[in-house]
């Protein structure tokens, strides 16, 4: 695949899988300034059967190009797809129009929470609801609704009708 030096493909040890990355020059400079990650070398692309065309939702939740747009009421256009397009020549990019400022998932969460597993008990920001106790309600990642924890799996029978 020619991918123009955008792609780099590597195995991350902590993840304990192969991941494929983004790494041109303004996806990571605006994905550093999103995550706080001065350190990050660059932005994961998902893994499941999305591989390769969305950013990893594990990331970038509420993100429109990401795999879990179906999963959230609103999404979101970042800096980075912005960045993405502006890169690979596609487009020019106008971004006071992205909406980093409405993306709660992993703004400003700092490397632990890009490099580390989802529920990681590194991951201290907030985003993740480890309560055992179902009769506790909270607010949605994304503020428009009410929900109770749940540590059910769901079949994947019904994970395909979710993000139609």
């Amino acid at each position: 695949m020619n991918d123009g030096g955008h792609l780099r493909q590597e195995m991350d040890t902590t993840l304990g899988k192969n991941v494929t990355k983004i790494v041109t020059p303004k996806v990571l400079s605006k994905a550093r300034k999103f995550f706080g990650c001065e350190e990050l070398d660059g932005v994961e692309l998902e893994d499941d059967e999305y591989a390769g065309s969305h950013w990893e939702s594990r990331l970038l939740f509420a993100e429109f190009m990401s795999s879990s747009i179906g999963l959230t009421a609103v999404s979101h256009v970042s800096s980075m797809s912005l960045a993405l397009l502006e890169d690979t020549g596609f487009s020019t990019a106008n971004y006071g129009v992205a909406q980093d400022a409405g993306m709660r998932w992993g703004n400003k969460a700092g490397c632990a929470f890009v490099q580390q597993k989802c529920k990681s008990p590194l991951q201290t920001t907030g985003d993740f609801c480890f309560d055992q106790n179902s009769t506790n309600v909270y607010c949605t990642q994304d503020y428009l609704a009410t929900a109770r924890p749940s540590n059910r799996t769901l079949s994947t029978s019904v994970i395909p009708t979710l993000k139609a």
